[in-house]
């Protein structure tokens, strides 16, 4: 007995895990490429918002927020000779297209997904990162240890936006300010507040209304954007069981039933 209640609780154990992989599922970000707004003939962040299903908003105007284009031989930021490649395309960008924030205080992109967030579900957010250094013309390094924050949020009933999970990352290093290869981020969120549940889910990228003056300047592109959500743990549940029915059967025994 004890031995085919082990080997059912394997059972059950790898039956969790193989569900949770199957209940893990993609949820749509609108214009999550950023492609839907067609900058193929501006030169990089040159293309300011509005955007297509982005709400964006800077103190320094709507030129501080868009998208670029992304080609090997498309010459931003400027014209290169024409045999040029272009020095700061992206190679592993999953669109044609990326967006960019001057990084400046309040500066900020964001919008409402059409999907609501669910009882019982985690949420894993992935996102692609690169800070300007000091090759980019016109633009600037954003400086050492200056800070963007990608969050997931909900609007209260009064339409304030409420985190329920965010990630402030900072300029130090050397993985994102490699200006040809996105360095990828993640935000987990593995249990959602009562008071978000069922109300739709937003995305917001945001450089701190507080950032000091000697942090400021220079350009964030922003990439490869995914969001996915699956049911936390089962395989873990399923352990919990096991445990507790082991224990009953140890019991029993000692009960001499």
């Amino acid at each position: 007995m004890r031995g085919s209640l082990i080997g059912m609780c394997i059972g059950v154990v790898a039956l969790g895990a193989w569900s949770n992989a199957l209940r893990a599922d993609e949820v749509p970000i609108p214009n999550g490429n950023f492609a839907a707004d067609d900058a193929s003939t501006q030169l990089e962040y040159s293309y300011p918002s509005p955007l297509t299903d982005w709400q964006c908003s800077s103190p320094g105007g709507n030129t501080s927020v868009g998208v670029f284009f992304n080609s090997p031989s498309f010459p931003n930021p400027s014209p290169p000779p024409a045999s040029s490649p272009n020095p700061l395309f992206i190679t592993n960008l999953n669109s044609t297209q990326a967006a960019y924030l001057y990084n400046n205080p309040g500066t900020q992109m964001y919008q409402l997904l059409p999907s609501t967030y669910q009882a019982g579900q985690s949420y894993h957010l992935q996102f692609g990162l690169i800070a300007s250094d000091a090759t980019v013309p016109y633009v600037g390094a954003i400086p050492s240890g200056a800070p963007i924050e990608l969050q997931l949020y909900y609007l209260d009933s009064s339409s304030n936006m409420v985190t329920v999970g965010s990630d402030i990352v900072a300029n130090i290093g050397t993985d994102i300010v490699n200006q040809t290869f996105f360095d990828m981020l993640e935000l987990d969120v593995p249990t959602v507040p009562a008071a978000a549940i069922g109300r739709q889910i937003g995305i917001q990228i945001i450089v701190p209304a507080n950032e000091p003056a000697a942090q400021q300047g220079g350009v964030w592109d922003v990439g490869n954007l995914d969001l996915t959500t699956a049911v936390p743990e089962p395989a873990s549940l399923a352990i919990l069981g096991c445990g507790l029915a082991i224990v009953a059967l140890r019991r029993r025994r000692g009960a001499g039933v």
